[in-house]
């Protein structure tokens, strides 16, 4: 039985291999900050990185350490998360100041 790890190995080790892409393990390293053989050792599913090499990842790519462990399905960039939390605030401040005319 698989457990809550191995997904986490799996689910990282895939999305890991996606943000690569056609770049090579040398190159991804020196993107992200790390050796090129750790690269090998979360591509293999050998290893998980720790929450410092997490950020950094995510950071890098502009993505979730959520999507990266697959506790989110979707991959939707930081920025425009961002935008969707400033739109539905702007929404929400436009909504109370409607509201604060209909009571006056």
């Amino acid at each position: 039985m698989e457990n809550m790890t191995d997904r986490n190995i799996i689910e990282f080790q895939k999305k890991f291999k996606m943000l690569r892409g056609e770049m090579s393990q040398q190159e991804f390293a020196e993107k992200i900050g790390i050796a090129r053989a750790t690269v090998g050792f979360y591509e293999n599913g050998e290893r998980l990185p720790n929450a410092y090499v997490l950020k950094k990842i995510a950071l890098t790519f502009n993505c979730s350490v959520d999507w990266l462990l697959g506790l989110i399905c979707d991959f939707t960039p930081i920025n425009e998360l961002i935008d969707k939390y400033e739109m539905i605030v702007s929404t929400l401040q436009n909504n109370i100041l409607e509201l604060k005319k209909l009571i006056e």
